[in-house]
């Protein structure tokens, strides 16, 4: 299964995605792998504690509760599928920015 990083760089290296393509338009424009809900509730499964911490780590940078968070990132979620999927496309958006800085990082 691996972690949501060790993901997205599979992706990136078989060319299914730029990760800057997922920090400038985020995951609803369509990344294979994520676009059906089959897809993305799969992927929050896989990846649900990972994902729960990156909630709280994020909640708490931002002075927030998590939930408080939660409901910003899926303020519109009207089921579990629904919620669950909001919650998968914050989660790579979120460490596709992380790579993007480490890369920035290491080449300064």
């Amino acid at each position: 299964m691996g972690t949501i990083k060790d993901w997205i760089l599979e992706k990136e290296k078989d060319d299914i995605v730029r990760i800057e393509d997922i920090v400038l338009h985020g995951c609803s424009g369509g990344i294979s792998g994520l676009i059906y809900y089959r897809e993305t509730t799969a992927f929050h499964d896989d990846h649900e504690k990972e994902i729960w911490d990156e909630l709280y780590e994020a909640a708490q940078q931002e002075g927030l509760k998590t939930m408080d968070l939660v409901h910003r990132v899926a303020p519109e979620a009207g089921s579990i599928a629904q919620l669950k999927n909001d919650l998968a496309w914050w989660a790579v958006e979120v460490v596709a920015s992380k790579i993007i800085h480490e890369r920035a990082g290491a080449a300064a």
